[in-house]
């Protein structure tokens, strides 16, 4: 039997990447050097880029997870949509169909930089098709790691089970105090 791999997430990469500079460490890069930005490709199923990522990428992607971010802190929907539809026309995102791992169509974006690109439209079809008011950044003090809502009743506050059992901790302790 072949192992089923899944088709990358480009939502979650996006807030992957936005999610890099994490300021709760004492060193907040997580992508220091080419070699762990190559992991952190892998790791999301981007194998072909990971192969090919330079140093000069992984700068690009500095500078990406920081536009990125700055439409999950966007004052309004509007001005997010204005900012992602930036990041797209500056990658010079051309859509092509071409055959993915598994032999089925998808949509590729031949891009001076194909990052921003597929994080970029990914993020415009997430507003799209479910709206800004998914896009979240954690409630957990003093983290400021960023999601997208998927949860069915949009009730999503923190970015991971671990903020969410923190918080609830702190708020536990608060209670106890009084």
């Amino acid at each position: 039997m072949s192992e089923t791999k899944l088709a990358p997430d480009r939502v979650q990469l996006a807030a992957d990447l936005v999610n890099t500079w994490d300021e709760l460490q004492e060193e907040p890069e997580r992508l220091p050097d080419a070699g762990a930005f190559k992991e952190f490709l892998r790791a999301r199923g981007q194998d072909e880029a990971a192969e090919a990522a330079t140093s000069r990428d992984l700068r690009a992607a500095w500078r990406l997870r920081d536009r990125l971010r700055s439409a999950w802190e966007a004052p309004s929907e509007d001005a997010a949509v204005a900012r992602l539809n930036e990041v797209v026309a500056d990658a010079h995102a051309v859509p092509r169909l071409v055959r993915d791992w598994s032999g089925r169509w998808r949509f590729r974006y031949g891009a001076s930089s194909w990052l921003a690109a597929e994080t970029g439209i990914a993020l415009l079809e997430a507003i799209e098709g479910d709206g800004w008011e998914r896009f979240g950044v954690c409630e957990a003090s003093p983290c400021r790691n960023v999601f997208v809502d998927r949860s069915r009743n949009r009730g999503r506050r923190y970015c991971s089970t671990l903020c969410a059992n923190r918080a609830a901790q702190a708020a536990h302790r608060a209670r106890l105090r009084k």
